[in-house]
């Protein structure tokens, strides 16, 4: 996954798993709507993420109302 830079992830899946790991090209996200589930550390050292858009309500509410999601996104660094 050296050179993937943008990622969507579908409508059709509900969970992402720990596959996007260490993804260190990856520069933008996007979760899709259905995606009720995130494994921790599903973009652990993915340190150029600059966008993530979050369409998913439930993975939305539990990202900014509780530490559950707290290494989504271990060591992506915040921009700027």
């Amino acid at each position: 996954c050296n050179q993937l830079k943008t990622l969507t992830i579908g409508e059709g899946l509900t969970s992402i798993g720990y596959c996007f790991s260490n993804c260190v090209s990856l520069e933008s996200v996007t979760i899709g709507s259905h995606v009720v589930k995130i494994d921790s550390d599903a973009f652990y050292n993915c340190p150029k993420i600059k966008h993530i858009t979050v369409n998913s309500p439930t993975i939305a509410a539990a990202i900014t109302s509780s530490t559950s999601h707290g290494y989504l996104f271990k060591n992506a660094k915040s921009p700027r």
